[in-house]
């Protein structure tokens, strides 16, 4: 009897040696995926992240980091591919990990961006608002709260977390950007010029915050209130083209013919390619009478369409200008094909009907387009 249970007791011991063997394989595995999956990640691999980081997951079911990098791929994917349920995992997952680390502030925001993809933006306010509790300096969550807020129909409580947040930090220039652009959405236009007019010219955010109240200036119909701004912008920053092509495009606005010229060629000499100065300046060549420079001009902004369908409406109104019904009906047609965009579409196909309704179409001055 004492023989018998010895041998079962070197039997059970054995077996508990081997367990704890194979456990501690396990755990070597698991961590050769895991660092295998994040160097995928890193590398643009995301099939290759997601198939190593769900190994690592059969082997250590809580595993908090592999949970939330697996989320991180699937978002990612799931935006690039349009898959709802790709996200929706990935709002699973990041959720289980707040479970597993409930103070893990990477693992409340994971779950919050994911909630926010999925339009569920209560929630999302409820998880960014954990993020601020557990890192209150972070002003990137405070905004994202107060986005979700407003997006969930808070718009008062959206505006008081800024509000509150500007005043605790005076100087945190993003923060008042934020709020600005909140203001803005809001109808509080007076208070947003307010925000935008107070970050100085020297802050990390005062290009942004030029272009923000140019922009809104524009919109209220103050022109001149936006060029002043977009001279600015464009002194603190030579050599952005797009800068220069929205100033040629106030310019021509407020009808001065030769500064919008002198603008919109300096945006062209820094980016050939910038669509929205080609076709200022074609209308300020037609205008002018220089009907061979416009046709030259339109013949590239032509040539930007396929990488551009968003031009399609602005290049065929400045083609009909130019007196081509034909060649307009081909942009409409071809910017339909390409965009996307279904309210888009709408107008090419409006403007499609006006031009089918004209007179009979004229001489294409672009053979090469169908």
């Amino acid at each position: 009897m004492k023989i018998f249970l010895t041998t079962l007791a070197t039997v059970f011991v054995a077996c508990a040696c081997e367990k704890a063997a194979n456990s501690e394989q396990d755990k070597w595995q698991a961590r050769q995926w895991y660092q295998s999956a994040q160097s995928a990640a890193a590398a643009g691999r995301p099939d290759e992240a997601e198939r190593l980081f769900r190994k690592v997951l059969e082997k250590e079911p809580q595993h908090a980091g592999a949970r939330l990098k697996l989320a991180r791929v699937l978002a990612e994917k799931a935006e690039k591919e349009n898959k709802r349920p790709l996200l929706e995992e990935a709002c699973r997952l990041a959720s289980q990990a707040t479970r597993l680390e409930p103070k893990s502030r990477v693992a409340w925001e994971e779950l919050a961006r994911c909630e926010q993809k999925l339009g569920h933006h209560p929630q999302a306010a409820y998880y960014w608002r954990r993020v601020v509790q557990l890192d209150p300096e972070n002003d990137a969550a405070t905004i994202q709260l107060a986005a979700a807020l407003i997006l969930a129909g808070h718009v008062e409580e959206g505006l008081g977390v800024l509000t509150e947040a500007v005043i605790l930090k005076p100087d945190g220039w993003r923060l008042r950007l934020e709020f600005a652009a909140a203001l803005e959405q809001t109808g509080n236009f007076s208070e947003a010029v307010e925000q935008l007019r107070a970050i100085p010219l020297d802050s990390a955010e005062a290009a942004a915050a030029l272009e923000q109240l140019g922009n809104l200036l524009g919109k209220r119909g103050d022109f001149r209130g936006m060029r002043e701004n977009y001279l600015k912008l464009v002194e603190l920053h030579p050599h952005d083209a797009d800068a220069w092509a929205v100033l040629g495009l106030v310019e021509e606005k407020l009808g001065e013919r030769r500064a919008a010229l002198e603008h919109l060629e300096k945006a062209l000499e820094l980016s050939p390619r910038q669509s929205a100065a080609l076709l200022g300046l074609a209308r300020l060549r037609l205008a002018g009478g220089e009907r061979a420079k416009a046709l030259e001009i339109l013949r590239q902004a032509n040539d930007l369409l396929g990488r551009e369908p968003q031009m399609a409406l602005e290049l065929a109104e400045a083609v009909l200008a130019f007196g081509d019904q034909c060649w307009a009906a081909s942009v409409l047609r071809r910017g339909r094909i390409l965009t996307g965009d279904e309210e888009q579409r709408r107008k090419l196909d409006k403007k499609l009907e006006e031009i089918g309704s004209a007179d009979a179409p004229q001489q294409n001055h672009f053979p090469g387009t169908p």
